[in-house]
C-alpha cells in the first residue's frame, strides 16, 4: 500500500482522500484489486463502506466472492507468465493457429482458452479474454462480432440457477459468477456457453 497508509492513515480515511491529481483514491481501480487480493477483513469491511457511501451497496459474503476471485486472477496471472516463459524458451515460433490467433495459447487463460480456441475455429476474431473486475469474466472482440448473438432462455435460466449471469452485447461475451468456482468449473461453464454459438462462414481451420 502507498506509504501515506503504511505510516499510520487508516484504510477509510485514505480511500475518502484525494490524489495529486484531485482524485478520490478510493475510486482508483487498481487499488481496489489490491485490496481483495489481500483479503484483510479490515481493510475489505473499509472498502465496503467506502463503496455505500458512494452509493453502491455490497453485502460481505459478495465482498468474499470477489475477494476470491481477486486472488483467483492473480494465481492464474503468475502461472501463465511462468508457461509463457517456459513454451518461449523450448519453442519460440508460433503455430499456424497462434499465428491467427496473434498469441501464444499460453497466453490465454486457462479456464477460457479451449472456448476461445472453439470460437475462433468457428469463424470469431477474438482479442481477448479472462478475469475482468471482480466476479466477471469477458470474451470479446474489437469489432461487432457478436451482434447476431442470441442465447435461448432456458440456458440464462439455468446458469443463474447456478450463480452464472451471462449477458452478450456486440463485441463481449460476459459472465458474472456469484458463487466460488474453481478454474475447471468456470471452464465447463465457458465450453457450456461456446457450444450455443454457430459457425460463421470463415474460421480458422
Amino acid at each position: 500500500m502507498p506509504e501515506r497508509f503504511e505510516n499510520g492513515v487508516k484504510m477509510i480515511d485514505y480511500l475518502r482522500s484525494k490524489d495529486a491529481q484531485g482524485d478520490t483514491i478510493g475510486f482508483n481501480e487498481d487499488l481496489a484489486s489490491k485490496i481483495l487480493a489481500k483479503g484483510d477483513a479490515a481493510e475489505l469491511a473499509d472498502l465496503r463502506l467506502f463503496w455505500r457511501e458512494n452509493g453502491r451497496t455490497v453485502s460481505e459474503e459478495r465482498m468474499g466472492v470477489f475477494s476470491y476471485y481477486e486472488k483467483l486472477r492473480q494465481q492464474v496471472h503468475r502461472d501463465r507468465q511462468a508457461a509463457l516463459a517456459k513454451r518461449k524458451a523450448e519453442i519460440a515460433e508460433k503455430t499456424e493457429e497462434e499465428q491467427a490467433l496473434d498469441c501464444y495459447l499460453e497466453e490465454i487463460e486457462p479456464q477460457v482458452r479451449q472456448a476461445v480456441l472453439n470460437l475462433n475455429r468457428k469463424g470469431f476474431k477474438t482479442q481477448g479474454s479472462g478475469f475482468a473486475s471482480e466476479n466477471t469474466q469477458k470474451i470479446y472482440c474489437k469489432d461487432d462480432q457478436f451482434n447476431k448473438l442470441n442465447f435461448p432462455d432456458g440456458l440464462l435460466a439455468e446458469l443463474k440457477k447456478r450463480g452464472v449471469v451471462l449477458k452478450v452485447d456486440p463485441r463481449s461475451i460476459t459472465i458474472s459468477l456469484d458463487r466460488k468456482l474453481n478454474l475447471a468449473e468456470i471452464e465447463a461453464i465457458w465450453l457450456e456457453i461456446e457450444k450455443w454459438v454457430k459457425s460463421k462462414d470463415k474460421s480458422l481451420t
